[in-house]
């Protein structure tokens, strides 16, 4: 089980009693203190175990705060208010040690430095972290914004709170002087959304942001984002000409949840930022494919985009000469038109055998299978001719031979030949395919594909 970690700094101010008040607490259970690690810990420590731990960061100005002494001014208080914030600590018998570590003013730049390496090093692989930021001072609060996100992925720390005790939103209540317990826990999501949906944009890989989003008001996107993700990873061509899921994705992100969590109406623009990337998809299109295509050349995935734009520019010539949606999930067909769309020299394509009668063994060969093959090369009689006679033939059949041979038989042997191809040469090489693909199905269409992004 992972360890839980209260994490707090403490002040120099001559702190004035008053109650602490949590969202949702009851005013009858907190009495005015000096210190709001003392209503934080009490109320969000209740669980913690003896292999948990309560840490209190000081300067050495500060430490007057942790040990007891006499700060107030005024004289008729200070027999009241003397105990500093380790005694105050010890008296809610707590079974968790809090421990103080002492960290540097924070004068110079490399004392920031210095006490971030500090904070780091009390930390554990996979610590639950609990922040109580309401005395950090100078650089703190940028240092623990930051901290967050470096321990997050270093040891895989998650946040489960950040509070702040609003000293100056106090008010009367009951005619007691309170002060509110902020939660402002939504600051470590909205660092989460932002990172995973970062990497989503940037890697097309959608692991991180659909863990983040399993747990969230927009969960019923999970499938669908994982869906896309993986289509585009393992080039899941028929799946990706449905495209059910990327216009789900796109209707679901156009009508964001009302919540009223403040990390929440932060995502919207977070969330209109993916949609974006689903707003060119259709269902049952081929014109995906290429929607497809751009994604990946976009986050490097360029094996994916040489697949899926050579095999999407077979699928556009099938349909375009009638064949059916059942039919471009045929293999044998499929292999069909992309020979014929490529071969510039008619005679060295090759029809498919028919055997004999005589050759009918009743095992390899069966009388269905000779039934089979003679219609499939009745079909390939048919089909060549109307992709000889389709008027853009040679552009498209030039195209798919350029991504076959220049790219896609690169990588797919792991440039193992003596023309092998530099990452920057694939890159340019695909980007180019792709536009002239665009060009190509606007001038046969009118239809416009995405830009690359530069």
């Amino acid at each position: 089980m992972s360890r839980k970690v209260f994490i707090s700094f403490l002040g120099i101010t001559n702190y004035d009693p008053i109650i602490y008040l949590p969202s949702g607490g009851n005013l009858m259970d907190y009495q005015p203190i000096r210190f709001v690690q003392e209503a934080t810990i009490q109320t969000y420590c209740k669980d913690f175990r003896a292999s948990d731990k309560i840490l209190i960061f000081t300067t050495q100005s500060a430490l007057k705060n942790w040990h007891d002494g006499e700060h107030y001014s005024n004289k008729s208080k200070k027999n009241e208010w003397h105990e500093g914030l380790k005694t105050r600590l010890e008296k809610l018998n707590l079974s968790v040690p809090c421990i103080h570590v002492d960290i540097l003013e924070g004068k110079e730049a490399k004392d920031i430095w210095k006490n971030f390496e500090t904070i780091f090093q009390q930390l554990e692989s996979r610590d639950e972290l609990i922040f109580d930021i309401t005395h950090s001072f100078r650089s703190i609060p940028m240092l623990n914004m930051v901290l967050m996100n470096y321990a997050k992925l270093l040891k895989e720390v998650s946040v489960s709170g950040i509070y702040y005790g609003a000293f100056e939103a106090k008010t009367m209540i009951e005619e007691k002087e309170v002060a509110p317990i902020w939660d402002v826990s939504a600051f470590s999501k909205i660092q989460d959304w932002t990172n995973n949906a970062n990497i989503f944009l940037k890697t097309g890989n959608a692991k991180s942001l659909v863990a983040q989003i399993a747990t969230e008001p927009y969960h019923q996107l999970k499938n669908y984002l994982l869906n896309f993700s993986q289509y585009n990873l393992v080039n899941r061509g028929m799946d990706i000409y449905r495209g059910t899921d990327m216009t789900e994705l796109s209707q679901r992100l156009g009508s964001p949840i009302e919540d009223s969590d403040p990390a929440m109406s932060a995502l919207k623009p977070i969330l209109e930022k993916i949609k974006t990337e689903f707003d060119n998809y259709q269902n049952n299109s081929v014109y995906n494919g290429f929607v497809s295509v751009k994604w990946c050349i976009q986050n490097g995935l360029f094996q994916q985009a040489a697949t899926l734009l050579e095999e999407f520019i077979t699928t556009f010539m099938m349909l375009e000469v009638g064949e059916s949606v059942e039919d471009i999930q045929n293999k044998d067909k499929r292999s069909t038109v992309s020979a014929a769309l490529t071969l510039t020299n008619d005679a060295k394509f090759e029809y498919v055998r028919v055997p004999e009668r005589y050759e009918i063994d009743g095992k390899r060969i069966t009388a269905q299978s000779v039934e089979d093959k003679t219609k499939f090369r009745m079909w390939q009689q048919a089909i060549l001719p109307a992709i000889r006679a389709y008027r853009y033939k040679k552009e498209l059949g030039n195209l798919a031979a350029s991504i076959k041979q220049s790219i896609r038989n690169d990588m797919a042997h792991a440039g193992f030949n003596k023309d092998a191809r530099s990452y920057a040469a694939l890159e340019e090489s695909l980007k180019k395919r792709y536009n002239e693909t665009k060009k190509l199905i606007f001038k046969i269409k009118a239809i416009r594909l995405p830009e690359l992004l530069p």
